[in-house]
């Protein structure tokens, strides 16, 4: 009997000490769609990670770590159907050359500022870019109006947006991207771990 009560009282420290944080609040908060934010993620890998910016790393371990701090346009479900994550939709134009993508209303950033249009500008022209920082841009330069000729004019300063072709801004909530050429699977190709969409302000 005494072996048991033992038992429950160490239960019921280890659960009390996953609820509660050293100062005695809630280290977490409830939100909407029975989401949780804040606590403490951790996750066990078998080699240190070197990079945790998503357009540089190249592992599947720094991608599941950035995965918590940067997010996609689009993601897909379990039936690999494309769904909307930061956008809340998309529509095919122009024969399939414009993708018309609608963002989510009240993202924010960690830093608090709100998700646009001309974030999502940014992070697409830096995808396109020769940037020391990108090792992704083989994934889009072909497939974006005049993603070569960006990339080829290109260097590691800053990306002088004037010069890209690739989309344009419609409003805060909605971007037109154009392809070079009609590609039914791009709207899939947006869901890439590693095409991520940063804030705009950090990192001009």
């Amino acid at each position: 009997m005494i072996r048991y009560c033992i038992i429950v009282c160490f239960t019921l420290v280890a659960l009390l000490s996953c609820k509660i944080g050293n100062d005695g609040s809630n280290s977490s908060i409830n939100a909407k769609g029975g989401m949780t934010y804040g606590g403490v993620f951790k996750f066990s890998i078998p080699t240190k990670p070197l990079r945790l910016f998503p357009f540089e790393s190249n592992s599947y371990y720094e991608q599941q770590l950035s995965s918590q701090l940067y997010e996609t346009l689009f993601v897909t479900d379990s039936m690999q159907q494309i769904i909307g994550n930061l956008a809340e939709k998309y529509e095919v134009r122009d024969k399939g050359k414009t993708l018309r993508v609608v963002l989510q209303k009240g993202i924010l950033f960690h830093g608090g500022g709100q998700l646009t249009t001309r974030d999502v500008l940014f992070s697409i022209a830096f995808a396109c870019s020769k940037s020391s920082y990108n090792k992704y841009a083989y994934l889009l330069i072909d497939k974006i109006l005049g993603g070569k000729e960006f990339y080829d004019t290109s260097s590691d300063g800053p990306l002088d947006l004037a010069k890209f072709k690739g989309a344009k801004i419609i409003n805060e909530q909605i971007i037109d991207v154009y392809l070079a050429l009609p590609y039914s699977q791009f709207p899939k190709l947006l869901t890439h771990p590693n095409l991520v969409i940063l804030s705009f302000p950090d990192y001009v």
